[in-house]
């Protein structure tokens, strides 16, 4: 068994990796009816115990106390709620508490994750955030309840891993926690996967090796192509391409239907060997005067025409708040590469031409 590697962790949430499964473990809200159950036991035996003690009865005075303590760990106990989630590509595993049984989800029978707030209390305003599952029968089922997350941002976090884990692709529901991050409608989504390609109009991500594009006033030839396949169906594709004004690195990262353009370069070795040592077990980064945040953390293979069995590389992408730079780590067996990018826009690449060889 491989080596655990903690992939978060927070006050009251751990996630974990072990093999292909995701452990999530978390201890959250005491129960008020445990709190009231506790402070009247204390009312009640707390003078008895006094009592004894003042009246010279020390043996009882210590059966007491240690009662009193045996019932203070049980309610503490009773009072702290206990979750356990084991998540693979089949399934999802939801344990709620030590004497709950588990219940099995086929992943095939999950089509959206999503995360709704909830009110706990409206005399103080106090939200917590649900995670919730819309099955494929098109009911909600809740989860992860009121009292888990009090940081939205974790829950959101927990979404998009599992969803990643489930190869579960992310669309907008309605009423969901809204967020800066738009998402693609379904229709949107479903369009996009069932689009023949059109050859007479390429996207860059159709471009092959030899292909022909204009940015920037150059003209460019491709002479590199890598195509990363990662295990929740999705693809990337970054191009090294030639002029005669020099080289270009493109990143075409598909997301949300569609695909976002970055022009990258390759940082410094002292930074590579920096940036990829902490990529795994930093949630943010400050880096060159700017704050990046993890936005995916993907697993898959990596393919070129010279590699046709693909190279084993892991990507951890993380981008700025803007989401206009990004910070492309890669993980390979023996060695790391690190890219930093800027997000170029569809319309500033012209002249896009296959030959007709390709």
């Amino acid at each position: 068994m491989k080596k655990q590697v903690v992939e978060y962790t927070g006050k009251d949430l751990e996630i974990k990796y072990e093999e292909d499964r995701m452990l999530v473990k978390a201890r959250y809200s005491v129960n008020y009816n445990v709190i009231f159950l506790s402070a009247t036991t204390l009312g009640i035996l707390l003078p008895v115990i006094l009592m004894t003690y003042l009246a010279g009865n020390i043996s009882l005075f210590y059966a007491l106390s240690v009662l009193f303590g045996s019932l203070s760990i049980l309610f503490y106990k009773l009072g702290t709620r206990h979750l356990h989630l084991e998540v693979n590509q089949k399934e999802l595993t939801l344990k709620k508490g030590p004497l709950s049984s588990k219940n099995r989800i086929p992943s095939s029978n999950i089509e959206q994750l999503f995360v709704k707030q909830s009110m706990v209390s409206s005399s103080e305003s106090y939200y917590s955030y649900e995670l919730w599952a819309k099955m494929a029968d098109g009911k909600n089922t809740c989860l992860i309840g009121p009292g888990v997350f009090i940081n939205p941002n974790n829950a959101l976090h927990l979404e998009e891993l599992l969803e990643y884990q489930l190869n579960i692709p992310d669309y907008h529901i309605p009423k969901e926690l809204s967020t800066d991050r738009v998402k693609a409608l379904k229709e949107d989504f479903q369009q996009r996967l069932i689009k023949p390609k059109d050859s007479n109009n390429p996207s860059l991500f159709d471009l092959v090796v030899e292909d022909l594009f204009d940015y920037g006033n150059s003209h460019w030839i491709i002479k590199e192509r890598n195509q990363f396949d990662w295990t929740n169906g999705v693809s990337d594709v970054s191009l090294k391409c030639k002029s005669g004004t020099g080289t270009l690195n493109l990143f075409l990262h598909f997301d949300l239907g569609k695909t976002h353009n970055y022009v990258e370069e390759q940082v410094s070795q002292e930074d590579r060997n920096f940036l990829s040592s902490i990529a795994k077990s930093h949630e943010q980064i400050n880096w060159n005067e700017s704050s990046f945040f993890k936005f995916s953390h993907y697993a898959g293979k990596r393919f070129s025409i010279q590699e046709t069995q693909g190279i084993e590389v892991q990507q951890i992408l993380f981008l700025n708040e803007a989401f206009n730079k990004s910070l492309r780590i890669l993980l390979y067996p023996d060695y790391a590469q690190v890219f930093a990018g800027e997000k170029v826009p569809e319309i500033a690449f012209d002249h896009l031409l296959k030959r007709k060889s390709s």
